[in-house]
């Protein structure tokens, strides 16, 4: 929609007259938001919610339906980044119930998943939980 983007750029405050987006220069990033700590901290995020779509996936699970997830890991700094981000993981991937911690016992019904230095388990509490769902394995 070119005819509407020109439109909205005449109309912003602080460029030059007779300007057009088409020649108009192209912002450059600032560097105060190139953080590459950032940036590591929000990939870890950001696998961990694909990993939990797909374990939702595999699950056959209802699209509103929420699950109780389990994180293992042994790094502090990872558990913190977990916790922080908490509110994220928890809407992306429709997520109702968190643990933290190493100790956690893996439940009998679960899925599992390794991301980096995470474990995540998922275990399988929905109605019908008698009747495992595909893919699922009574671990002894």
């Amino acid at each position: 929609m070119p005819f509407i983007t020109e439109e909205i750029w005449q109309k912003l405050p602080g460029r030059r007259e007779n300007e057009s987006i088409m020649v108009g220069e192209l912002p450059k990033p600032h560097e105060r938001y190139d953080d590459e700590t950032v940036a590591n901290e929000m990939g870890l995020i950001i696998e961990i919610t694909n990993a939990l779509r797909n374990i939702r996936g595999e699950m056959n699970l209802p699209p509103g339906e929420q699950i109780s997830v389990l994180f293992r890991t042994k790094a502090e700094a990872v558990e913190r980044i977990l916790q922080e981000n908490q509110s994220f993981i928890q809407f992306l991937a429709l997520v109702k119930e968190f643990k933290f911690g190493w100790d956690l016992e893996k439940p009998v019904y679960s899925a599992f998943v390794v991301i980096r230095d995470v474990e995540i388990l998922s275990r399988w509490s929905g109605p019908g939980w008698k009747r495992r769902p595909r893919g699922f394995r009574k671990r002894y």
